[in-house]
Protein backbone atom coordinates (compact mmCIF):
# COMPACT_ATOMS: atom_id res chain seq x y z
CA UNK A 1 0.00 0.00 0.00
CA UNK A 2 1.13 3.69 -0.60
CA UNK A 3 2.34 5.40 2.51
CA UNK A 4 0.87 8.82 1.07
CA UNK A 5 -1.29 10.87 3.52
CA UNK A 6 -4.14 11.25 1.20
CA UNK A 7 -6.74 9.86 2.72
CA UNK A 8 -10.00 11.93 4.59
CA UNK A 9 -12.38 9.76 6.52
CA UNK A 10 -15.49 10.39 7.66
CA UNK A 11 -16.01 9.22 11.44
CA UNK A 12 -19.57 10.03 13.56
CA UNK A 13 -19.54 13.43 12.00
CA UNK A 14 -16.15 14.47 12.40
CA UNK A 15 -13.75 14.58 9.21
CA UNK A 16 -10.38 13.12 9.70
CA UNK A 17 -6.87 12.83 8.08
CA UNK A 18 -4.88 13.22 5.63
CA UNK A 19 -4.39 9.21 6.83
CA UNK A 20 -1.84 7.22 4.97
CA UNK A 21 -3.04 3.67 3.48
CA UNK A 22 -0.99 2.28 6.47
CA UNK A 23 -3.05 4.38 9.56
CA UNK A 24 -6.37 3.26 7.98
CA UNK A 25 -5.73 0.12 8.13
CA UNK A 26 -4.22 0.47 11.71
CA UNK A 27 -7.13 2.41 12.72
CA UNK A 28 -9.67 -0.31 11.20
CA UNK A 29 -8.45 -2.94 13.22
CA UNK A 30 -8.35 -1.26 15.98
CA UNK A 31 -12.19 -0.67 15.50
CA UNK A 32 -11.42 2.94 15.80
CA UNK A 33 -12.64 3.83 12.41
CA UNK A 34 -15.08 1.28 10.57
CA UNK A 35 -15.52 -0.57 7.59
CA UNK A 36 -19.18 1.66 6.85
CA UNK A 37 -17.13 5.01 7.62
CA UNK A 38 -16.80 7.13 4.36
CA UNK A 39 -13.58 7.55 3.17
CA UNK A 40 -12.12 9.95 0.04
CA UNK A 41 -9.16 11.22 -1.62
CA UNK A 42 -8.88 15.08 -1.61
CA UNK A 43 -11.51 16.39 -3.95
CA UNK A 44 -12.53 12.64 -4.90
CA UNK A 45 -15.34 11.01 -4.09
CA UNK A 46 -17.06 9.60 -1.18
CA UNK A 47 -17.30 5.89 -1.04
CA UNK A 48 -17.67 3.30 1.85
CA UNK A 49 -14.37 2.59 3.07
CA UNK A 50 -15.34 -1.40 2.43
CA UNK A 51 -15.93 -0.42 -1.16
CA UNK A 52 -11.95 0.42 -1.70
CA UNK A 53 -9.93 -1.82 -3.04
CA UNK A 54 -6.95 -1.18 -1.57
CA UNK A 55 -8.15 -1.93 1.79
CA UNK A 56 -10.28 -5.30 0.61
CA UNK A 57 -7.79 -7.21 2.48
CA UNK A 58 -7.74 -5.63 5.85
CA UNK A 59 -11.73 -5.17 5.69
CA UNK A 60 -11.58 -8.52 5.05
CA UNK A 61 -9.27 -9.12 8.29
CA UNK A 62 -11.96 -7.31 10.13
CA UNK A 63 -14.49 -9.27 8.92
CA UNK A 64 -12.68 -12.44 9.95
CA UNK A 65 -12.20 -10.93 13.54
CA UNK A 66 -15.54 -10.11 14.14
CA UNK A 67 -16.58 -14.05 13.68
CA UNK A 68 -13.89 -15.02 15.54
CA UNK A 69 -15.29 -12.55 18.07
CA UNK A 70 -18.93 -14.09 17.84
CA UNK A 71 -18.21 -17.51 18.82
CA UNK A 72 -15.66 -17.10 21.89
CA UNK A 73 -17.98 -13.95 23.35
CA UNK A 74 -19.94 -16.01 26.52
CA UNK A 75 -22.77 -14.17 28.48
CA UNK A 76 -20.40 -13.15 31.21
CA UNK A 77 -19.60 -8.75 31.35
CA UNK A 78 -16.02 -9.83 32.61
CA UNK A 79 -15.38 -12.15 29.13
CA UNK A 80 -15.84 -9.67 26.54
CA UNK A 81 -12.86 -8.32 24.90
CA UNK A 82 -14.07 -4.00 25.28
CA UNK A 83 -13.58 -2.13 22.19
CA UNK A 84 -14.43 1.29 21.04
CA UNK A 85 -16.77 1.21 18.43
CA UNK A 86 -18.15 4.79 17.56
CA UNK A 87 -21.73 5.25 15.96
CA UNK A 88 -21.44 6.80 12.83
CA UNK A 89 -25.17 8.89 11.77
CA UNK A 90 -25.16 8.52 8.03
CA UNK A 91 -27.03 10.77 5.66
CA UNK A 92 -27.98 9.03 2.49
CA UNK A 93 -28.45 11.58 0.74
CA UNK A 94 -24.36 12.25 1.24
CA UNK A 95 -23.28 9.00 0.14
CA UNK A 96 -21.94 10.45 -3.64
CA UNK A 97 -21.19 14.11 -2.17
CA UNK A 98 -18.01 15.29 -3.44
CA UNK A 99 -14.92 16.14 -1.41
CA UNK A 100 -14.21 19.12 -3.52
CA UNK A 101 -17.92 20.87 -2.55
CA UNK A 102 -15.41 21.29 1.08
CA UNK A 103 -14.02 24.26 0.92
CA UNK A 104 -10.11 24.50 1.21
CA UNK A 105 -10.63 26.09 4.70
CA UNK A 106 -12.08 23.04 5.57
CA UNK A 107 -9.58 20.27 4.61
CA UNK A 108 -7.12 22.67 6.42
CA UNK A 109 -9.50 22.87 9.58
CA UNK A 110 -9.64 18.65 9.14
CA UNK A 111 -5.87 18.34 8.88
CA UNK A 112 -5.45 19.68 12.27
CA UNK A 113 -7.93 17.45 13.70
CA UNK A 114 -5.92 14.38 13.35
CA UNK A 115 -6.25 11.85 15.55
CA UNK A 116 -2.71 12.43 17.20
CA UNK A 117 -4.01 16.10 17.98
CA UNK A 118 -7.18 14.51 19.81
CA UNK A 119 -5.27 12.09 21.90
CA UNK A 120 -3.04 15.15 23.45
CA UNK A 121 -3.87 15.41 26.71
CA UNK A 122 -3.28 11.66 27.70
CA UNK A 123 -7.02 10.48 26.37
CA UNK A 124 -6.92 6.99 25.49
CA UNK A 125 -7.39 6.79 21.65
CA UNK A 126 -9.49 4.10 21.39
CA UNK A 127 -12.18 5.66 23.57
CA UNK A 128 -15.49 6.63 22.64
CA UNK A 129 -15.32 8.89 26.26
CA UNK A 130 -12.12 11.28 24.59
CA UNK A 131 -13.75 11.81 21.35
CA UNK A 132 -16.99 12.87 23.22
CA UNK A 133 -14.98 14.93 25.22
CA UNK A 134 -12.73 16.50 22.35
CA UNK A 135 -15.72 17.86 20.44
CA UNK A 136 -18.25 19.18 23.19
CA UNK A 137 -18.55 21.65 26.53
CA UNK A 138 -18.80 18.76 28.71
CA UNK A 139 -17.25 19.20 31.79
CA UNK A 140 -16.72 22.73 31.14
CA UNK A 141 -17.72 24.72 34.61
CA UNK A 142 -17.68 28.04 33.08
CA UNK A 143 -19.56 27.03 30.60
CA UNK A 144 -21.85 25.11 32.68
CA UNK A 145 -22.12 28.29 34.88
CA UNK A 146 -22.96 30.60 32.12
CA UNK A 147 -25.58 27.95 30.57
CA UNK A 148 -27.41 27.78 34.33
CA UNK A 149 -26.99 31.61 34.39
CA UNK A 150 -29.06 32.12 30.99
CA UNK A 151 -31.85 29.22 32.01
CA UNK A 152 -32.13 30.73 34.76
CA UNK A 153 -32.93 34.58 32.96
CA UNK A 154 -35.34 32.52 30.12
CA UNK A 155 -36.93 31.00 32.93
CA UNK A 156 -37.44 34.63 34.57
CA UNK A 157 -38.68 36.29 31.05
CA UNK A 158 -40.88 33.88 30.46
CA UNK A 159 -42.56 33.99 34.01
CA UNK A 160 -42.88 37.51 33.28
CA UNK A 161 -44.79 37.16 29.70
CA UNK A 162 -46.59 34.58 30.92
CA UNK A 163 -47.61 37.30 34.39
CA UNK A 164 -48.35 39.85 31.66
CA UNK A 165 -50.38 37.72 29.28
CA UNK A 166 -52.48 36.75 32.37
CA UNK A 167 -52.89 40.44 33.69
CA UNK A 168 -54.11 41.26 29.97
CA UNK A 169 -56.93 39.05 30.09
CA UNK A 170 -57.49 39.95 33.61
CA UNK A 171 -57.69 43.49 33.30
CA UNK A 172 -59.96 43.60 29.67
CA UNK A 173 -62.24 40.78 31.41
CA UNK A 174 -62.97 42.05 34.45
CA UNK A 175 -62.09 45.87 34.37
CA UNK A 176 -61.60 47.49 30.53
CA UNK A 177 -64.52 45.24 29.22
CA UNK A 178 -67.19 46.39 31.81
CA UNK A 179 -66.04 50.15 31.68
CA UNK A 180 -66.33 50.16 27.98
CA UNK A 181 -70.23 48.13 28.32
CA UNK A 182 -71.29 50.73 30.45
CA UNK A 183 -70.24 53.22 28.40
CA UNK A 184 -72.26 51.59 25.58
CA UNK A 185 -74.81 51.11 27.21
CA UNK A 186 -74.97 54.46 28.57
CA UNK A 187 -74.73 55.70 24.82
CA UNK A 188 -77.42 53.75 23.34
CA UNK A 189 -79.78 54.09 26.16
CA UNK A 190 -79.69 58.10 25.97
CA UNK A 191 -79.51 57.79 22.19
CA UNK A 192 -82.96 55.33 22.28
CA UNK A 193 -84.86 57.60 24.96
CA UNK A 194 -84.16 60.52 22.45
CA UNK A 195 -85.48 58.77 19.34
CA UNK A 196 -88.22 57.48 21.71
CA UNK A 197 -89.43 61.09 22.74
CA UNK A 198 -89.65 61.93 18.79
CA UNK A 199 -91.16 58.94 17.26
CA UNK A 200 -88.64 57.14 15.77
CA UNK A 201 -89.31 53.39 17.19
CA UNK A 202 -87.34 51.30 14.48
CA UNK A 203 -84.35 53.20 15.11
CA UNK A 204 -84.78 53.33 19.43
CA UNK A 205 -85.48 49.30 19.59
CA UNK A 206 -82.43 49.32 17.65
CA UNK A 207 -80.39 51.62 20.39
CA UNK A 208 -82.56 49.80 23.34
CA UNK A 209 -81.04 46.31 22.06
CA UNK A 210 -77.37 47.50 21.91
CA UNK A 211 -77.90 48.82 25.69
CA UNK A 212 -79.44 45.76 26.32
CA UNK A 213 -76.64 43.57 25.19
CA UNK A 214 -73.99 45.58 26.53
CA UNK A 215 -75.33 45.64 30.19
CA UNK A 216 -78.03 43.31 30.74
CA UNK A 217 -78.69 44.22 34.57
CA UNK A 218 -79.89 47.65 33.69
CA UNK A 219 -83.83 46.62 34.21
CA UNK A 220 -84.16 50.47 33.86
CA UNK A 221 -84.58 49.85 29.84
CA UNK A 222 -86.83 46.57 30.63
CA UNK A 223 -90.08 48.31 30.22
CA UNK A 224 -89.48 50.62 26.87
CA UNK A 225 -87.44 47.88 25.32
CA UNK A 226 -90.15 45.12 26.05
CA UNK A 227 -92.97 47.21 24.32
CA UNK A 228 -90.79 47.94 21.61
CA UNK A 229 -89.98 44.23 21.00
CA UNK A 230 -93.70 43.44 21.13
CA UNK A 231 -94.92 46.72 19.14
CA UNK A 232 -92.31 46.95 16.53
CA UNK A 233 -90.19 44.21 16.34
CA UNK A 234 -92.89 41.79 16.42
CA UNK A 235 -91.29 39.69 19.13
CA UNK A 236 -93.69 39.29 21.57
CA UNK A 237 -92.29 36.07 23.21
CA UNK A 238 -89.03 38.24 24.04
CA UNK A 239 -90.97 41.58 25.14
CA UNK A 240 -92.98 39.69 27.53
CA UNK A 241 -90.65 37.82 29.06
CA UNK A 242 -88.30 41.68 29.38
CA UNK A 243 -91.71 42.91 31.18
CA UNK A 244 -92.47 39.70 33.72
CA UNK A 245 -88.69 40.48 35.34
CA UNK A 246 -90.49 43.91 36.27
CA UNK A 247 -93.49 43.42 36.35
CA UNK A 248 -93.08 43.66 40.56
CA UNK A 249 -89.79 45.56 40.30
CA UNK A 250 -89.89 48.62 42.67
CA UNK A 251 -90.25 51.76 40.70
CA UNK A 252 -91.32 50.17 37.51
CA UNK A 253 -94.29 52.05 36.16
CA UNK A 254 -96.82 48.96 36.46
CA UNK A 255 -99.55 50.39 34.20
CA UNK A 256 -96.94 50.61 31.23
CA UNK A 257 -95.84 46.99 32.24
CA UNK A 258 -99.42 45.84 32.59
CA UNK A 259 -100.45 47.07 29.01
CA UNK A 260 -97.24 45.93 27.33
CA UNK A 261 -97.99 42.25 29.05
CA UNK A 262 -101.54 42.82 27.55
CA UNK A 263 -100.44 43.89 23.88
CA UNK A 264 -98.31 40.44 23.94
CA UNK A 265 -101.42 38.46 24.75
CA UNK A 266 -103.01 40.48 22.01
CA UNK A 267 -100.29 39.28 19.23
CA UNK A 268 -100.60 35.77 20.66
CA UNK A 269 -104.37 35.68 20.05
CA UNK A 270 -104.98 34.98 23.98
CA UNK A 271 -108.17 37.20 24.46
CA UNK A 272 -108.54 37.16 27.69
CA UNK A 273 -105.65 37.26 29.30
CA UNK A 274 -105.11 40.36 26.85
CA UNK A 275 -108.44 41.75 28.81
CA UNK A 276 -107.51 41.04 32.60
CA UNK A 277 -104.25 42.64 31.76
CA UNK A 278 -105.55 45.65 30.20
CA UNK A 279 -108.35 45.89 33.80
CA UNK A 280 -105.78 45.89 36.03
CA UNK A 281 -103.78 48.48 34.52
CA UNK A 282 -106.57 50.76 34.64
CA UNK A 283 -106.95 49.65 38.05
CA UNK A 284 -103.35 51.70 38.78
CA UNK A 285 -104.56 54.46 36.65
CA UNK A 286 -108.37 55.09 35.89
CA UNK A 287 -107.53 57.64 33.38
CA UNK A 288 -104.92 55.72 31.41
CA UNK A 289 -106.29 56.21 27.54
CA UNK A 290 -104.18 53.48 25.93
CA UNK A 291 -105.74 50.86 28.54
CA UNK A 292 -108.91 51.65 27.85
CA UNK A 293 -108.48 51.92 23.89
CA UNK A 294 -107.32 48.05 23.90
CA UNK A 295 -110.03 47.11 26.13
CA UNK A 296 -112.36 48.09 23.38
CA UNK A 297 -109.23 46.63 20.56
CA UNK A 298 -109.77 43.32 22.80
CA UNK A 299 -113.42 43.36 22.72
CA UNK A 300 -113.83 44.01 18.79
CA UNK A 301 -111.65 40.84 18.30
CA UNK A 302 -114.46 38.59 20.31
CA UNK A 303 -116.83 40.67 18.33
CA UNK A 304 -118.30 41.88 21.78
CA UNK A 305 -118.97 44.69 19.17
CA UNK A 306 -121.15 47.18 21.62
CA UNK A 307 -118.62 46.60 24.63
CA UNK A 308 -116.19 47.77 22.10
CA UNK A 309 -118.34 50.94 20.87
CA UNK A 310 -118.29 51.62 24.66
CA UNK A 311 -114.88 51.53 25.15
CA UNK A 312 -113.76 53.29 22.21
CA UNK A 313 -116.83 56.14 22.78
CA UNK A 314 -114.97 56.88 26.61
CA UNK A 315 -111.57 57.23 25.09
CA UNK A 316 -112.95 59.71 22.45
CA UNK A 317 -115.15 61.63 25.06
CA UNK A 318 -111.60 61.96 27.71
CA UNK A 319 -110.10 63.34 25.26
CA UNK A 320 -107.84 61.16 23.04
CA UNK A 321 -106.39 62.49 19.63
CA UNK A 322 -104.66 59.87 18.51
CA UNK A 323 -106.95 58.94 15.39
CA UNK A 324 -106.65 54.99 15.78
CA UNK A 325 -109.79 55.10 18.16
CA UNK A 326 -112.16 57.09 15.66
CA UNK A 327 -111.15 54.36 12.82
CA UNK A 328 -111.86 51.50 14.96
CA UNK A 329 -115.13 53.02 16.45
CA UNK A 330 -116.17 53.36 12.89
CA UNK A 331 -115.60 50.03 12.27
CA UNK A 332 -117.48 49.21 15.41
CA UNK A 333 -120.19 50.95 14.45
CA UNK A 334 -120.57 49.64 10.61
CA UNK A 335 -120.53 46.31 12.25
CA UNK A 336 -123.25 47.04 14.33
CA UNK A 337 -125.36 48.57 11.18
CA UNK A 338 -124.87 45.34 9.37
CA UNK A 339 -126.28 43.36 12.51
CA UNK A 340 -129.34 45.40 12.82
CA UNK A 341 -129.15 47.59 9.81
CA UNK A 342 -130.15 50.44 12.09
CA UNK A 343 -128.99 53.84 10.29
CA UNK A 344 -128.53 55.46 13.64
CA UNK A 345 -124.97 53.68 13.68
CA UNK A 346 -123.82 55.59 10.30
CA UNK A 347 -124.89 59.17 11.88
CA UNK A 348 -123.28 58.38 15.27
CA UNK A 349 -120.04 57.65 12.85
CA UNK A 350 -120.12 60.43 10.62
CA UNK A 351 -121.22 62.76 14.19
CA UNK A 352 -117.75 61.62 15.38
CA UNK A 353 -115.74 61.48 12.12
CA UNK A 354 -116.86 65.04 11.19
CA UNK A 355 -116.11 66.31 14.76
CA UNK A 356 -112.79 65.05 14.50
CA UNK A 357 -111.79 65.99 10.39
CA UNK A 358 -111.07 68.93 12.36
CA UNK A 359 -108.60 68.68 15.50
CA UNK A 360 -107.14 65.24 14.33
CA UNK A 361 -104.30 65.58 12.17
CA UNK A 362 -102.96 62.01 12.60
CA UNK A 363 -104.61 59.48 10.38
CA UNK A 364 -106.85 62.46 8.52
CA UNK A 365 -106.33 60.49 5.33
CA UNK A 366 -107.90 57.48 6.47
CA UNK A 367 -110.40 59.51 8.15
CA UNK A 368 -111.56 61.38 5.31
CA UNK A 369 -111.69 57.73 3.31
CA UNK A 370 -113.86 57.14 6.08
CA UNK A 371 -115.76 60.12 6.03
CA UNK A 372 -115.88 59.39 2.08
CA UNK A 373 -117.12 55.60 3.07
CA UNK A 374 -120.19 56.24 5.77
CA UNK A 375 -121.21 59.62 3.35
CA UNK A 376 -122.10 57.29 0.49
CA UNK A 377 -124.14 54.92 2.60
CA UNK A 378 -125.87 57.62 4.02
CA UNK A 379 -126.48 58.37 0.39
CA UNK A 380 -124.74 61.72 0.42
CA UNK A 381 -122.82 61.29 -2.66
CA UNK A 382 -121.73 65.14 -3.05
CA UNK A 383 -120.34 65.34 0.48
CA UNK A 384 -118.87 61.53 -0.39
CA UNK A 385 -116.91 63.62 -3.43
CA UNK A 386 -115.43 66.12 -1.68
CA UNK A 387 -114.06 63.93 0.97
CA UNK A 388 -112.09 61.85 -1.79
CA UNK A 389 -110.91 65.07 -3.45
CA UNK A 390 -109.26 66.15 -0.04
CA UNK A 391 -107.72 62.55 0.15
CA UNK A 392 -106.23 63.23 -2.97
CA UNK A 393 -104.88 66.76 -2.44
CA UNK A 394 -103.06 65.36 0.64
CA UNK A 395 -99.30 64.14 0.36
CA UNK A 396 -98.92 60.57 -0.19
CA UNK A 397 -98.42 58.38 3.32
CA UNK A 398 -98.79 61.28 6.24
CA UNK A 399 -99.76 59.42 8.94
CA UNK A 400 -96.39 57.99 8.94
CA UNK A 401 -95.05 61.02 9.91
CA UNK A 402 -96.84 61.56 12.79
CA UNK A 403 -95.60 60.06 16.43
CA UNK A 404 -98.36 57.77 17.91
CA UNK A 405 -98.76 56.30 21.12
CA UNK A 406 -96.64 53.06 21.46
CA UNK A 407 -98.92 51.67 23.84
CA UNK A 408 -101.74 51.41 21.69
CA UNK A 409 -102.61 48.00 19.76
CA UNK A 410 -103.10 49.40 16.10
CA UNK A 411 -102.91 46.39 13.85
CA UNK A 412 -106.58 46.23 13.22
CA UNK A 413 -106.42 49.59 11.40
CA UNK A 414 -104.61 48.59 7.98
CA UNK A 415 -104.70 49.97 4.92
CA UNK A 416 -106.17 46.20 3.51
CA UNK A 417 -109.50 47.06 5.18
CA UNK A 418 -109.54 50.90 4.06
CA UNK A 419 -109.26 50.34 0.76
CA UNK A 420 -112.40 48.19 0.96
CA UNK A 421 -114.15 51.16 1.73
CA UNK A 422 -112.11 53.34 -0.45
CA UNK A 423 -112.88 51.36 -2.99
CA UNK A 424 -116.46 50.71 -2.24
CA UNK A 425 -116.57 54.56 -2.27
CA UNK A 426 -115.43 55.32 -5.54
CA UNK A 427 -116.91 52.36 -7.54
CA UNK A 428 -120.25 54.46 -6.62
CA UNK A 429 -119.15 57.95 -8.20
CA UNK A 430 -118.57 59.31 -11.50
CA UNK A 431 -115.26 57.71 -12.70
CA UNK A 432 -113.87 61.36 -13.30
CA UNK A 433 -109.77 61.06 -13.28
CA UNK A 434 -109.48 62.98 -10.07
CA UNK A 435 -112.02 59.36 -8.39
CA UNK A 436 -109.45 56.91 -10.58
CA UNK A 437 -106.15 58.56 -9.20
CA UNK A 438 -107.83 58.49 -5.54
CA UNK A 439 -108.10 54.87 -6.40
CA UNK A 440 -104.59 54.36 -7.72
CA UNK A 441 -103.43 56.00 -4.28
CA UNK A 442 -105.83 53.38 -2.05
CA UNK A 443 -104.13 50.60 -3.67
CA UNK A 444 -100.76 52.17 -3.35
CA UNK A 445 -101.24 52.13 0.39
CA UNK A 446 -102.55 48.72 0.58
CA UNK A 447 -99.49 46.90 -0.88
CA UNK A 448 -100.66 46.71 -4.77
CA UNK A 449 -98.48 48.45 -6.37
CA UNK A 450 -99.43 46.30 -9.79
CA UNK A 451 -103.30 48.18 -10.00
CA UNK A 452 -101.99 51.08 -8.39
CA UNK A 453 -99.96 52.07 -11.38
CA UNK A 454 -102.57 51.03 -13.87
CA UNK A 455 -105.29 52.78 -12.07
CA UNK A 456 -102.92 55.94 -12.31
CA UNK A 457 -102.09 55.35 -16.15
CA UNK A 458 -105.84 55.80 -16.52
CA UNK A 459 -106.01 58.69 -14.88
CA UNK A 460 -103.79 59.91 -16.72
CA UNK A 461 -104.80 59.20 -19.73
CA UNK A 462 -107.82 60.71 -19.12
CA UNK A 463 -106.86 64.31 -17.88
CA UNK A 464 -103.16 64.42 -19.16
CA UNK A 465 -102.66 68.05 -17.98
CA UNK A 466 -103.96 67.85 -14.94
CA UNK A 467 -102.30 68.90 -12.27
CA UNK A 468 -103.59 67.34 -8.75
CA UNK A 469 -103.48 64.33 -10.98
CA UNK A 470 -100.04 64.79 -12.57
CA UNK A 471 -99.23 65.69 -8.23
CA UNK A 472 -100.34 62.04 -7.85
CA UNK A 473 -98.58 60.32 -10.33
CA UNK A 474 -95.36 61.92 -9.62
CA UNK A 475 -95.96 60.69 -5.90
CA UNK A 476 -96.30 57.33 -7.18
CA UNK A 477 -93.68 57.37 -9.35
CA UNK A 478 -91.18 58.58 -6.28
CA UNK A 479 -92.63 55.43 -4.40
CA UNK A 480 -92.02 53.58 -6.94
CA UNK A 481 -87.69 54.65 -6.92
CA UNK A 482 -88.32 56.36 -11.05
CA UNK A 483 -87.10 59.44 -9.63
CA UNK A 484 -86.26 60.79 -12.86
CA UNK A 485 -89.78 60.29 -14.30
CA UNK A 486 -91.28 61.80 -10.77
CA UNK A 487 -89.01 64.99 -10.94
CA UNK A 488 -90.94 65.09 -14.56
CA UNK A 489 -94.43 64.63 -13.22
CA UNK A 490 -93.77 66.91 -10.73
CA UNK A 491 -92.45 69.72 -13.06
CA UNK A 492 -95.61 69.13 -15.60
CA UNK A 493 -98.15 69.38 -12.15
CA UNK A 494 -96.72 72.12 -11.04
CA UNK A 495 -96.41 73.79 -14.72
CA UNK A 496 -100.35 73.09 -15.21
CA UNK A 497 -101.27 74.62 -11.90
CA UNK A 498 -101.37 77.96 -13.45
CA UNK A 499 -104.20 78.85 -11.59
CA UNK A 500 -102.74 78.03 -7.88
CA UNK A 501 -105.61 75.79 -6.89
CA UNK A 502 -103.61 72.70 -5.64
CA UNK A 503 -101.56 72.80 -2.90
CA UNK A 504 -100.25 69.31 -3.65
CA UNK A 505 -97.88 70.50 -6.66
CA UNK A 506 -96.24 73.44 -4.95
CA UNK A 507 -95.52 70.77 -1.76
CA UNK A 508 -93.67 68.28 -4.04
CA UNK A 509 -91.78 71.28 -5.51
CA UNK A 510 -90.40 72.37 -1.84
CA UNK A 511 -89.20 68.74 -1.36
CA UNK A 512 -87.55 68.39 -4.17
CA UNK A 513 -85.42 71.93 -3.52
CA UNK A 514 -85.17 69.58 -0.02
CA UNK A 515 -83.98 67.02 -1.76
CA UNK A 516 -81.43 68.95 -3.44
CA UNK A 517 -80.25 70.74 -0.15
CA UNK A 518 -81.74 74.04 -1.88
CA UNK A 519 -82.72 75.62 1.08
CA UNK A 520 -83.56 79.45 0.08
CA UNK A 521 -85.71 77.06 -2.83
CA UNK A 522 -87.69 75.04 -0.52
CA UNK A 523 -88.54 78.42 1.72
CA UNK A 524 -89.95 79.94 -0.84
CA UNK A 525 -92.54 76.65 -1.89
CA UNK A 526 -93.28 76.45 1.53
CA UNK A 527 -94.64 80.06 2.65
CA UNK A 528 -96.90 79.74 -0.76
CA UNK A 529 -98.07 76.77 0.73
CA UNK A 530 -98.32 79.16 4.21
CA UNK A 531 -100.19 81.25 1.78
CA UNK A 532 -103.22 79.01 0.73
CA UNK A 533 -102.91 77.25 4.64
CA UNK A 534 -102.07 78.63 7.20
CA UNK A 535 -102.53 75.93 9.44
CA UNK A 536 -100.54 73.53 7.41
CA UNK A 537 -97.94 71.93 10.18
CA UNK A 538 -95.90 70.60 6.92
CA UNK A 539 -95.85 74.21 5.98
CA UNK A 540 -94.71 75.41 9.17
CA UNK A 541 -92.30 72.45 9.85
CA UNK A 542 -90.95 72.63 6.27
CA UNK A 543 -90.25 76.63 6.47
CA UNK A 544 -88.57 76.35 10.36
CA UNK A 545 -86.35 73.43 8.68
CA UNK A 546 -85.80 75.97 5.35
CA UNK A 547 -84.33 78.76 8.15
CA UNK A 548 -82.58 76.19 10.24
CA UNK A 549 -80.61 74.10 7.38
CA UNK A 550 -79.28 78.14 5.86
CA UNK A 551 -77.87 78.70 9.58
CA UNK A 552 -80.57 81.39 10.65
CA UNK A 553 -81.79 79.48 13.84
CA UNK A 554 -83.88 82.64 15.57
CA UNK A 555 -86.45 82.26 12.45
CA UNK A 556 -86.14 78.68 12.79
CA UNK A 557 -87.17 78.79 16.45
CA UNK A 558 -90.18 81.12 15.39
CA UNK A 559 -91.79 78.80 13.10
CA UNK A 560 -91.51 75.85 15.60
CA UNK A 561 -92.83 77.52 17.90
CA UNK A 562 -96.30 78.64 15.67
CA UNK A 563 -96.08 74.92 14.23
CA UNK A 564 -96.12 73.52 18.12
CA UNK A 565 -98.73 75.12 19.11
CA UNK A 566 -101.29 73.06 15.99
CA UNK A 567 -99.61 69.88 16.17
CA UNK A 568 -96.96 68.71 19.30
CA UNK A 569 -96.84 65.17 17.61
CA UNK A 570 -95.88 65.58 13.67
CA UNK A 571 -92.35 64.33 13.62
CA UNK A 572 -90.30 66.88 11.37
CA UNK A 573 -91.60 69.53 14.27
CA UNK A 574 -90.36 67.15 17.10
CA UNK A 575 -87.00 66.77 14.95
CA UNK A 576 -86.19 70.40 14.57
CA UNK A 577 -86.90 70.91 18.35
CA UNK A 578 -84.50 68.49 18.96
CA UNK A 579 -81.78 70.08 16.41
CA UNK A 580 -82.44 73.69 17.68
CA UNK A 581 -81.69 72.24 21.09
CA UNK A 582 -78.40 70.62 20.18
CA UNK A 583 -77.50 73.67 18.00
CA UNK A 584 -77.82 76.18 21.69
CA UNK A 585 -75.94 73.53 23.48
CA UNK A 586 -72.93 73.30 21.27
CA UNK A 587 -73.34 77.58 21.14
CA UNK A 588 -73.28 77.07 25.17
CA UNK A 589 -76.88 79.35 24.99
Amino acid sequence: MSNGADWLVKVGGLLLGPLTDREVSEKLLSREIRVIDEISKPCGRWIYLRDEPRFAKVVEEVRLGNNRNEDTVTGTHDGITKTPTNTVTIDSGQLDDMTEEISQGAVQEAMYQSFDDINKGGRDRRSDTALTESYTYDGDKNIEAKAQASTKWIGVFTAVLIFMAVAYVVFNQFIAQPIENKNIAEQSRSLAAELLKVGEYNAALVHFRKAYKADQDDRSIYTQLGVLEIQVGQQSVVGRRLLDKVRNWIGTDKKHVLTGLGLAALKEAEFEKANKFFEDALSEDPLFLPAVINLGVTALYLKENQKANNFFQLALKDGSRDGVDLLLLVDTLLNLYSEEKDRSFLVEAKRYLDGMRKVSRPYLDEILVASAYIELLLENVNASAGHIESFLERPLGMSAHYKHDIMVHRDQVDWAKLNQWCLGTTSKLDPTSHTIAAEAKCLFMSGDMIAASRKIDDAILQTPRDPLVQAVYAELLKEMNSAEKAKVASDKAFDYNKESDHILPFVLQAQQCEGQKDYFCSLNYWQEVLKKNPKSEMALAGVGRSYFEDGHYSDAKRYLALAKRLRSNYKPILKLEKDLERVEQDRGF
